[in-house]
């Protein structure tokens, strides 16, 4: 009988384009104070679990929380390109402001097979990190894997554990800054354990940008 297998999932920690209302998609932006005060709060509390390795996007914001932790856990950190946020194309780096009057920002929110210029659509974005994921599963069976992602990729793993259609990219499920998730998978059933836990940031640290970008 194989052994349970569980992903602690985490976003990263206030980043500058979140402050500053850019759409970052594969854009690089680092951490603001916010962030490396959220990316150490997340880190203490994940002191308390057994964690066997660390994968991250290798994007800055991701990668910046990711060592902040790794630091913490004694653990090296393994960037991996696969679990990036949604490359948001022509519009990545861009402000978001300036793009809803955009002829194809609608589109671009709520149409989960629009593909934009240079970009993904939401459903080639959600099939890129719930296959990665199940590799990583895989590979590390009957081991604690914390992800450190973005908001969007972790969104999208919601529906895909769930077994429902993925929804558009304006979805209805939050990912807060540094808030933590956990999936588990036991055989080929998978169970979401937490979803969007807040509680070790406390206060002011709650008052977060959009998730989703």
């Amino acid at each position: 009988m194989s052994k349970i297998t569980r992903l602690i999932l985490v976003r990263h920690g206030e980043s500058a384009g979140n402050s500053e209302g850019i759409l970052c998609g594969w854009h690089d932006s680092s951490l603001t104070e916010k962030g490396i005060a959220q990316a150490d709060r997340v880190a203490l509390a994940l002191k308390e679990v057994d964690i066997n390795v660390i994968i991250s996007s290798d994007l800055q914001r991701a990668k910046q929380t990711a060592l902040i932790i790794s630091k913490q856990l004694g653990l090296d950190v393994c960037f991996d390109v696969r679990f990036r946020e949604r490359s948001c194309g022509i519009f990545d780096g861009r402000k978001i402001d300036d793009l809803k009057n955009h002829e194809s920002w609608e589109s671009f929110l709520n149409d989960s097979n629009f593909t934009l210029e240079g970009g993904e659509s939401v459903v080639n974005f959600s099939k890129r990190i719930s296959e990665s994921c199940e590799m990583i599963m895989n590979e590390y069976e009957g081991e604690n894997i914390l992800l450190v992602s973005h908001g969007g990729a972790l969104w999208t793993m919601v529906p895909y554990v769930l077994g429902v259609p993925v929804a558009s990219y304006g979805g209805l499920i939050g990912m807060d800054n540094c808030s933590i998730s956990v999936f588990s998978k036991h055989d080929e059933n998978w169970v979401l354990q937490t979803l969007n836990s807040t509680q070790h940031l406390g206060g002011p640290f709650l008052d977060t940008h959009s998730w989703r970008f």
